[in-house]
């Protein structure tokens, strides 16, 4: 019987190795497709996510933008929010029992985190939330044409009907 047949070992001249061949160069050809792929991929994902964060930022800056000859002032944002005083909710003060959920009723102001107080002067935007006067006024005095918590637009500018 011929030897070579018989043996578990590969024959000694490596003619062997060209039958493999094929098999490893298409493994390493579907490696690189499937690498290629994973990065296109990612790029895609990439350049989509900088587009939805630039036409993101577009929106903001046309939606703030102020019309040229439009003064917004102090005065501006007592016209659409005028100051008043502060009154603890009439609810709360008709059940006094109900001290364990006092917490629970608390009105906040969400830039300075203060509990509001009966008679302190508050101002509260056409979208319906309610700051410490000198807050939103500091925060309105900085740019911001934005309620903080909601991010609707709080001034009247002239010509508009109302501030959304």
């Amino acid at each position: 019987m011929d030897r070579a047949l018989d043996s578990d070992e590969p024959p000694a001249d490596g003619s062997h190795i060209g039958g493999e061949l094929p098999y490893i160069l298409a493994g390493l050809g579907a490696a690189c497709l499937v690498s290629m792929g994973l990065m296109a991929i990612n790029s895609l994902t990439s350049f989509l996510n900088q587009r939805r964060q630039h036409m993101e930022a577009h929106r903001d800056i046309e939606r703030l933008h102020v019309v040229q000859g439009d003064i917004v002032t102090l005065e501006t944002l007592d016209s659409t929010s005028p100051a008043e005083n502060y009154k603890f909710s009439q609810y709360s003060e008709l059940r006094p029992s109900l001290q364990s959920h006092a917490l629970e009723t608390l009105e906040l102001c969400a830039i300075c985190l203060e509990v509001f107080q009966n008679s302190e002067t508050v101002r509260r935007l056409t979208c319906k939330h309610l700051y410490h006067q000198q807050c939103i006024d500091r925060w309105f005095q900085g740019r911001h044409l934005t309620c903080p918590l909601c991010k609707s637009i709080y001034v009247k500018r002239q010509g508009s009907a109302t501030a959304s």
